[in-house]
C-alpha cells in the first residue's frame, strides 16, 4: 500500500535535543526548542509539509506557528 504519491520524497528526522520520551508537561517543554529547530531547518529546505508524531498538543501548536512564521 502506498503512503505517498509518485515522486513524493518522505524524509524522517528526529531532534537530538531534549528528553528521549515525553512523559509529562515538563518533558514536553524541554522538547520544544529541538522540535522548532527542526521545523525551521525543514522550512529553509522548502518542504511542503511536516508530520509530527507527538501526542503533546502544545508542541504541535508551537511547531505550526513556527512553520507559518518561516514562510
Amino acid at each position: 500500500m502506498a503512503v505517498a504519491g509518485p515522486g513524493t520524497e518522505i524524509l524522517g528526522m528526529q531532534s537530538m535535543a531534549g528528553p528521549e520520551a515525553i512523559e509529562g508537561p515538563f518533558d514536553g517543554e524541554l522538547s520544544v526548542p529541538g522540535l522548532l529547530k527542526q521545523v525551521v531547518a525543514a522550512e529553509m529546505d522548502n518542504v511542503d509539509a511536516h508530520i509530527i508524531a507527538c501526542f503533546e498538543a502544545p508542541l504541535l501548536i508551537d511547531a505550526r506557528k513556527q512553520g507559518e512564521a518561516s514562510r
